[in-house]
């Protein structure tokens, strides 16, 4: 095992984190009656969910809510884009929550450098709402896979600076999470860009990936 550049006090979390932490199948995962850790901290991730709990070192800080938590709730609709990157150092958290009369709340995080974290809060209309969903049912989020394929053979390395991507949803009692590493312009990574974009209105020099014109995964 090799790990590569660990340049950031993160990187020691995330090395304690990768050594015990297995990968994840794809699937949904249903709402469950105790989502809490043992030391009663919310558990955002389902169990089983590997690299993808690095995350919660983003969304802890933050003070966000569990989404996976949040499917004990059948009436949330809610999406979530999270990324980190470790050189530079970069987090972008973006969250889209749909109201009952199908409006949303548009919540963004943006912290560069170390510097200190910029926060909005935003409402989005009926008609913006409609237009993401209508970007994220064909790229088929819900049934892609939760993690990437794995190569095999060889020595498993962990690159702590490259990049983590992760976008989250919950809808009629069900949690389902995409992880990707490194990701390059995909349907995935457009998922990403247009909640931050078109809802949430960052700059598109903070976005990591260009635009991706196909809806190709």
């Amino acid at each position: 095992m090799r790990f590569v550049n660990a340049l950031c006090p993160i990187a020691l979390a995330f090395r304690a984190l990768t050594s015990v932490l297995i990968a994840s199948d794809s699937q949904q995962y249903p709402a469950q009656d105790s989502t809490r850790s043992i030391s009663g901290e919310a558990v955002s991730f389902p169990p089983g969910a590997g690299e993808a709990t690095i995350l919660s070192l983003v969304l802890g800080p933050l003070r966000e809510p569990s989404l996976f938590e949040s499917a004990r709730d059948a009436s949330i609709l809610s999406y979530r884009w999270t990324y980190f990157s470790f050189v530079p150092h970069r987090e972008i958290l973006i969250r889209l929550d749909v109201n009952a009369n199908g409006s949303g709340q548009i919540l963004s995080a943006v912290s560069e450098f170390g510097k200190s974290t910029t926060r909005r809060n935003e409402t989005v209309s009926v008609a913006d709402v409609e237009k993401f969903l209508k970007v994220i049912e064909p790229v088929g989020f819900w049934s892609m896979s939760s993690s990437a394929e794995k190569k095999t053979g060889g020595d498993k390395m962990y690159e702590l600076d490259g990049s983590c991507s992760v976008v989250e949803g919950v809808r009629s009692g069900s949690f389902h999470y995409v992880f990707r590493r490194n990701p390059k312009p995909s349907s995935f990574t457009e998922v990403g860009r247009y909640l931050a974009r078109n809802l949430a209105r960052i700059d598109n020099s903070v976005l990591p990936n260009p635009p991706f014109p196909s809806a190709d995964q």
